[in-house]
């Protein structure tokens, strides 16, 4: 049996914005490199090329800088304390109870893709996501059965 508090963190933005930081950066040491020692043959399409690409990386990370993050703590049977947010705006947030289901898609490669969802103040709450259903599914129990445990007893 576990034991409060039970934290769960889902961070798969923070994947996304440094991805997309990375992406940023390594475009602008080609177009320093480029402006230093001048565009590689064919000359002329380089700043299309280099337009596209820059337009891409902000544009990615401005999309990957709205994604949210979030932290959920159960911290007795009726407290469940919710930190969620995009990029530089938290918002803390407190429930007493939540509805908790699991979501099946897909990922870009077609295989399947889980989403542990939680009903919670300020909109649907996304707790984790992965590829195991199975270790979703066993957390969903854990943190149904710490928050109905007072109930019981």
């Amino acid at each position: 049996m576990s034991r409060y508090p039970l934290v769960i963190r889902n961070n798969v933005a923070l994947f996304y914005r440094g991805f997309m930081t990375l992406w940023l950066g390594a475009v602008a040491i080609a177009t320093f490199v480029a402006l230093r020692d001048g565009p590689p043959e064919p000359g002329r399409w380089w700043p299309l090329i280099m337009l596209i690409f820059w337009a891409v990386g902000i544009g990615g990370l401005i999309w990957s800088f709205n994604q949210e993050t979030s932290v959920l703590q159960i911290r007795s049977n009726r407290s469940i304390h919710i930190e969620r947010g995009k990029a530089f705006r938290r918002l803390e947030l407190w429930t007493d109870r939540g509805r908790f289901w699991i979501e099946e898609t897909e990922d870009s490669d077609g295989d399947p893709y889980f989403k542990l969802w939680m009903d919670a103040p300020g909109g649907q709450l996304a707790v984790r996501e992965g590829h195991q259903r199975d270790k979703l599914e066993s957390l969903k129990q854990e943190m149904e059965s710490l928050l109905h445990r007072s109930s019981l007893n």
